[in-house]
C-alpha cells in the first residue's frame, strides 16, 4: 500500500519538484554585488554564483565572484607584515560600509533590456591623514627605511581608518538583462571594489600626490601633471629644438583633454596616455 506522502508526490506537477532557478531581480543583483564588494558576505557570494550559473558559460564564475572581494585580497597580503594593524582596522571598518540605489533608468536597446543604476556609498574619508603620510615619506627619503618608523606609521593609519568620518561616493553601473530570462550582468559595477580599495587604502594615490608636488602644476590632477612633466622632460632631452617646449601648446591640449572630466576619469585617461607614451619613448631609445 502506498504511503500518503508518496501518493501526494505522484500528484505534484514535475515543474514543482524540479523547479528551475529564477534569476535575481535587478535590485537584488545590485545588492548581491555590493554585499560581496563591501563586506565579503559569503551568503551573497553563493547567491551571486547561483545567479551567474544560469549562464551557459559558467567556467569562470568562481573566479569572477572571488575577484569582487578586493578588500579580502589585500587583507590576506597584510597578514604577518608591518601592515597587520591596518588589516585588522580594515576588517572592522568594512562592517560600516554601505551603498544604496538612488535612481534606476530602464530602456530596451536592440531587444535587450538595459538599466543604469545610480548609487551612493558611504566610504571612510582619510584625507586628514595625508599630511602625516607625506611627512613620513619625506623623512624616509632622508633617513631611509626604518622598520620602527613604518610600524608607527601603519599603527597611526589603522587608528585613523577606524575613526575616520564617512564621505559620500556617487557612481553608476550599467546592467544588461541576459536572454531567456537570464540574469542581470554589469561590466562596470565590479570596478567599485577598486574604487573602495583606493579610498580605504589610498597609499598609491598619496604617493602620486607627493611625487607630483615636485613638478609644475598644469591641471591640479597629480597623474596628469606627472605625465606632462615626463613628456616635456623627454622632449627636452631628445628634441631640444621642438617648439612645444616653450609655446605651452602641450599644456593647453592637456587642459582641453581633461575639461569636463571628473578627477577619477582624468586620472585614468592620463595614466593610459602616460603608459602609451612610455612605450613609445622606450621604443625610440632602442631604435
Amino acid at each position: 500500500m502506498l504511503k500518503p506522502a508518496f501518493i501526494l508526490l505522484l500528484g505534484t506537477p514535475l515543474t514543482a519538484v524540479a523547479a528551475q532557478p529564477v534569476a535575481l531581480s535587478l535590485e537584488d543583483t545590485f545588492d548581491a554585488y555590493v554585499q560581496v564588494i563591501l563586506h565579503g558576505n559569503e551568503a551573497s557570494k553563493e547567491t551571486l554564483r547561483e545567479n551567474l550559473l544560469l549562464l551557459e558559460n559558467s567556467d569562470s564564475v568562481d573566479a569572477i565572484v572571488d575577484a569582487l572581494d578586493a578588500l579580502q585580497l589585500s587583507k590576506a597580503a597584510f597578514n604577518g607584515t608591518a601592515m597587520e594593524p591596518v588589516s585588522r582596522a580594515l576588517e572592522m571598518r568594512r562592517k560600516t560600509l554601505s551603498c544604496t540605489i538612488t535612481n534606476i533608468t530602464r530602456e530596451t536597446v536592440h531587444s535587450t533590456p538595459q538599466a543604469k543604476v545610480a548609487y551612493r556609498c558611504a566610504f571612510p574619508d582619510l584625507s586628514g591623514f595625508f599630511a602625516t603620510y607625506r611627512n613620513a615619506q619625506k623623512r624616509r627619503a632622508v633617513v631611509g627605511d626604518v622598520p620602527e618608523d613604518a610600524k608607527a606609521l601603519f599603527v597611526a593609519f589603522a587608528n585613523a581608518l577606524r575613526d575616520a568620518p564617512d564621505r559620500s561616493h556617487e557612481g553608476s553601473a550599467v546592467f544588461l538583462k541576459m536572454p531567456d530570462n537570464g540574469p542581470w550582468l554589469s561590466s562596470n559595477l565590479p570596478q567599485l571594489g577598486m574604487t573602495l580599495l583606493q579610498q580605504a587604502l589610498p597609499f598609491d594615490t598619496w604617493n602620486t600626490r607627493v611625487e607630483a608636488e615636485s613638478v609644475p602644476t598644469v591641471t591640479g590632477i597629480p597623474t596628469c601633471d606627472l605625465m606632462m612633466a615626463a613628456e616635456l622632460t623627454f622632449i627636452a632631452r631628445h628634441h631640444p629644438q621642438n617648439p612645444f617646449l616653450s609655446n605651452g601648446m602641450l599644456q593647453g591640449n592637456l587642459l582641453k583633454r581633461v575639461e569636463g572630466m571628473s578627477d577619477e576619469e582624468a586620472t585614468r585617461d592620463c595614466r593610459m596616455v602616460h603608459e602609451r607614451n612610455r612605450e613609445l619613448w622606450n621604443r625610440e631609445k632602442t631604435d
